[in-house]
C-alpha cells in the first residue's frame, strides 16, 4: 500500500514540476549510477538487482532522441557530455572488474547498442575507440564465459564498422612506441622481441573460435573473415606475423584431419560435400551414412573456411596461410601418407588429395597445391631424372599393378589439368617439347619493331633464315627474267634480218628454220 501511495506521489510531481531538458534527464541518470557505487559497499549483490541496467537504458534512449532532432553531422549537449566527461572510460573499468557481478554483461550490451544505433561515426573519437579497444581485450578471456554472446555480438559489430571504414582499423593497432633517441617512424620491421605489435581483435576471436558453443564458434570465424580481408597492409601484416591466426587455423585442419578412420571408400569420400556453418543434420536422416563421415564432414568445412579466407582475404595474409597449411598440413601429415606402400592407405589418401584440389578455389592456395605436388621443375625430363619424389611416385602409379590405384591416380592428374595454373601444363606437358618442333613458331606474335636488327633469339633466327631464303630465291629469279628477256630481243632482232633478206633462197631457208626454231622456244615459254 505505501508503495502505491509513493509511487502515486512520484508521478504527480513529475506532473507538477517544469519539464527537464535532455541534457539534465542525462546528468540525472549518470549520476544516479555514480551515487550507487559511493553508497553502496556490498560488492557481491548483482547488478541485475540495481537500477543500474535501466539508468543506462534511459541514456541510450535519450542519446537517440536527441540524434534524431538534431540536424545531420552535429552533436548534441548530450553525446557531447558523454564524451567529455568520458563515461564510457569509466563504464570500460567497471565492466573489466565486473563489479558488480553482471556488470561487464550490462556494459557490453551499452556499447554494443550505442555503436550501433547512433547514426553519427563514433570510433574516431579518443574517447571513445581508447575504451572500445580496451574492452576487446577482455572478450574471450574466459572459455564458455557466460557473457560470450554478448561479448561475440560487440566484436562482430566492430568487425562491421571496421569493414565500412577500414582505415580505422589503426586505432586498434597497438604498435610499439617510438624512443626519443629515434625519430624513425614505427614500422613492425623495428619492433623488438619485447615490445611487439598486438591486435587484440584477432585474438579475441580466436579465442572464441575455439568455444565450445558452435553458434558462437562460427560467427567468431565470420569476424576473422571480415578483419583478414580488409585492405590495410600494416593490418595484414600484424595479423600474420603478430598473432596466431595462420597456425591455429593450419593445427585445426591437422587436428580435424588426424581425426578420420585410416581407411575409406574413395566413392564415399567424393560424395561428401561441405556444409560450412550451423547446417544440422542427424544420422536418421542421412541414407548414406558410413564411418568417418561425420568427421570428414568437418575436415572439409574447415577446409572450405580456409579456402574462402584465403581468396578473400589481403594478399599477405593469403600467402601467408597457404604456406601455413603447406608446412604444418601437406608436407608433415599427407605427403607420407601418399608415399607409403599399403593399397589401402595409399587410396584413402589420394582420394583425400583429389577431394581437397576439387574445393580449392584460392589462387594462392591452388599455387601450393600444385608445387606440392609436382614440383618447380620445368627444364626438359631425361631418363633416370628424380627432380621431385611426390611427382615421379604419383606418375609411375598410373601403371599400378592395383586397378583401384591406377584410376585414381589418373584422376588426380585429371583435377590438376583441369585447374586454371600456367605451371600445371609446363611441368607436365610443354617441358618435354620445347627443345621440339612440335612448337609451330610461324604461329607466334612477330618481334618488336625496334629491336628488328638485334634478335637473337630461336624464333627471330629462324625467321632471319627464311627471309635470306627468300632474297636469294628472288635474285635467281631476276636473273633468269633478265637472261629470258636479252634472248627475246636477239630473236626479234635475227626476225628483222630474216625479212630484209628474204631474195636470198638458201639464206631466207636457213634463216627461217632459225626462225621456227626460236618461235618455238618463245611459244614453249
Amino acid at each position: 500500500m505505501f508503495n502505491r501511495f509513493a509511487a502515486a506521489l512520484h508521478h504527480a510531481v513529475e506532473a507538477l514540476a517544469p519539464q527537464q531538458t535532455l541534457l539534465e534527464d542525462f546528468n540525472f541518470h549518470w549520476k544516479s549510477i555514480t551515487h550507487y557505487f559511493i553508497n553502496n559497499k556490498d560488492d557481491k549483490k548483482p547488478v541485475q538487482e540495481s537500477n543500474i541496467p535501466s539508468h543506462l537504458e534511459n541514456m541510450l534512449a535519450l542519446l537517440t532522441q536527441e540524434e534524431n532532432q538534431m540536424e545531420d553531422n552535429q552533436t548534441g549537449p548530450c553525446m557531447e557530455h558523454l564524451l567529455q566527461h568520458k563515461i564510457l572510460e569509466t563504464l570500460h573499468t567497471l565492466g573489466k572488474a565486473d563489479c558488480p557481478p553482471g556488470m561487464k554483461q550490462v556494459v557490453l550490451i551499452f556499447f554494443t547498442n550505442l555503436i550501433g544505433k547512433i547514426k553519427q561515426p563514433l570510433l574516431p573519437h579518443i574517447n571513445v575507440y581508447k575504451p572500445v579497444h580496451g574492452l576487446l581485450k577482455v572478450c574471450g578471456n574466459v572459455r564458455a564465459a557466460p557473457t560470450e554472446r554478448e561479448e561475440m555480438q560487440f566484436l562482430l559489430l566492430v568487425c562491421a564498422k571496421l569493414r565500412q571504414d577500414p582505415y580505422l582499423v589503426n586505432f586498434f593497432l597497438e604498435l610499439p612506441k617510438p624512443t626519443l633517441k629515434s625519430k624513425e617512424p614505427v614500422s613492425l620491421s623495428s619492433s623488438s622481441s619485447g615490445n611487439q605489435p598486438e591486435f587484440s581483435l584477432v585474438d579475441s576471436l580466436l579465442n572464441l573460435a575455439q568455444s565450445p558453443d558452435t553458434r558462437i564458434a562460427v560467427k567468431a570465424c565470420e569476424g576473422l573473415m571480415l578483419v583478414a580481408s580488409l585492405p590495410e597492409k600494416l593490418a595484414a601484416q600484424c595479423i600474420t606475423e603478430y598473432t596466431q591466426f595462420c597456425t591455429l587455423l593450419a593445427e585445426r585442419l591437422c587436428t580435424l584431419y588426424n581425426a578420420l578412420p585410416l581407411s575409406m571408400d574413395p566413392v564415399d569420400v567424393d560424395s561428401v560435400e561441405a556444409k560450412w556453418g550451423l547446417d544440422v543434420y542427424s544420422d536418421a536422416e542421412d541414407q548414406n551414412m558410413f564411418p568417418g563421415k561425420r568427421q570428414l564432414i568437418s575436415l572439409l568445412s574447415w577446409f572450405d573456411y580456409c579456402d574462402q579466407i584465403a581468396q578473400n582475404a589481403h594478399p599477405i595474409v593469403a600467402k601467408a596461410l597457404a604456406m601455413s597449411m603447406k608446412e604444418r598440413f601437406l608436407v608433415p601429415i599427407i605427403e607420407p601418407l601418399i608415399l607409403q606402400t599399403s593399397e589401402v592407405g595409399i587410396l584413402t589418401s589420394t582420394a583425400h588429395l583429389v577431394k581437397f584440389l576439387q574445393m580449392t578455389t584460392s589462387i594462392d592456395l591452388l599455387e601450393v597445391f600444385v608445387y606440392f605436388i609436382l614440383g618447380r621443375g620445368t627444364e626438359q625430363e631425361v631418363p633416370g631424372m628424380t627432380d621431385h619424389k611426390l611427382r615421379q611416385r604419383l606418375i609411375a602409379r598410373c601403371d599400378h599393378l592395383s586397378d583401384e590405384i591406377i584410376i585414381m591416380s589418373l584422376k588426380l592428374f585429371e583435377t590438376l589439368l583441369k585447374k586454371p595454373h600456367e605451371h600445371i601444363i609446363n611441368n607436365l606437358v610443354l617441358r618435354n617439347l620445347q627443345t621440339r618442333v612440335y612448337i609451330d613458331r610461324t604461329a607466334l606474335p612477330p618481334p618488336p619493331a625496334d629491336n628488328e636488327g638485334a634478335r637473337t633469339d630461336d624464333n627471330n633466327v629462324d625467321d632471319i633464315g627464311v627471309n635470306d631464303e627468300n632474297e636469294v630465291h628472288t635474285n635467281q629469279v631476276d636473273e633468269n627474267q633478265t637472261v629470258d628477256i636479252q634472248q627475246v630481243e636477239n630473236e626479234t632482232v635475227d626476225d628483222d634480218h630474216i625479212e630484209n633478206q628474204a631474195d636470198d633462197g638458201s639464206l631466207v631457208e636457213n634463216q627461217a628454220d632459225d626462225s621456227s626454231h626460236f618461235t618455238c622456244r618463245r611459244s614453249s615459254r
